[in-house]
C-alpha cells in the first residue's frame, strides 16, 4: 500500500492521529525511563557493580535525555521511507554524527568535563530527535493533504504526491 490508500480526508486525519498518538505514547514511556535512569542509575550502578563503577552511574544519568529522543524518534523514523524521503534520513544521520564530533571537539577545546560533554551530547540528540519528529509530522500533513485533495478535487492530479510516497509490500 501507499499513501493513496488513505484517499479521504477522514482517513488522512486517521493517519495523522495515529502518528501523534504513537509519538505521545513513546514520549511518555521515554520520559518515564529517563526519569528512572536519572534517579536510579547512580545508586544502582554502585550497588550492582561496586564503588569502582559509581562514576558510570553518573554518566548514565547524563545520557538520560538522549533516551527520550531515541525512544520517540527511532520507531517513527520509518515514516521517512513511507513518504519517500530516504535522503532526509541520511541527512539526519550526517547531522547527528557531525554535530556530535563538533560538540566533543568544542568541549575538549574549552576544557569541559567528560560529564558536561555527555550531557551536551544527550541534550543535542534529544533536540535533533524532537526537530526530526516535527519534520515528520509536517511531511505527513503535506502528503495527507495532497492525497485527500487529489481525491476530493478532480482538478488536482492523482500524482500530486506520488513522488514522495513509496509503495509498501
Amino acid at each position: 500500500r501507499d499513501l493513496h490508500s488513505f484517499p479521504t480526508r477522514r482517513s488522512s486525519d486517521l493517519l495523522r492521529s495515529l502518528f501523534v498518538k504513537a509519538v505521545l505514547s513513546l514520549a511518555i514511556v521515554g520520559t518515564a525511563g529517563a526519569v528512572a535512569i536519572w534517579f536510579l542509575a547512580p545508586p544502582l550502578t554502585r550497588l550492582v557493580f561496586g564503588s569502582a563503577w559509581a562514576e558510570a552511574g553518573l554518566y548514565a544519568r547524563c545520557l538520560a535525555p538522549r533516551f527520550v529522543g531515541t525512544m520517540i524518534c527511532s520507531p517513527v523514523s520509518d515514516t521517512t521511507f513511507i513518504l519517500g524521503r530516504r535522503m532526509s534520513k541520511t541527512a539526519l544521520e550526517i547531522i547527528r554524527v557531525s554535530s556530535t564530533a563538533a560538540l566533543f571537539w568544542l568541549c575538549h577545546a574549552t576544557h569541559r568535563s567528560p560529564s558536561f560533554a555527555l550531557l551536551g551530547f544527550s541534550t543535542l540528540h534529544l533536540s535533533i530527535g524532537l526537530a526530526w519528529t516535527g519534520m515528520l509530522m509536517r511531511w505527513i500533513n503535506k502528503a495527507c493533504d495532497s492525497a485527500a485533495a487529489s481525491v476530493l478535487s478532480p482538478a488536482i492530479s492523482y500524482s500530486c504526491c506520488s513522488e514522495r510516497t513509496q509503495v509498501l509490500d
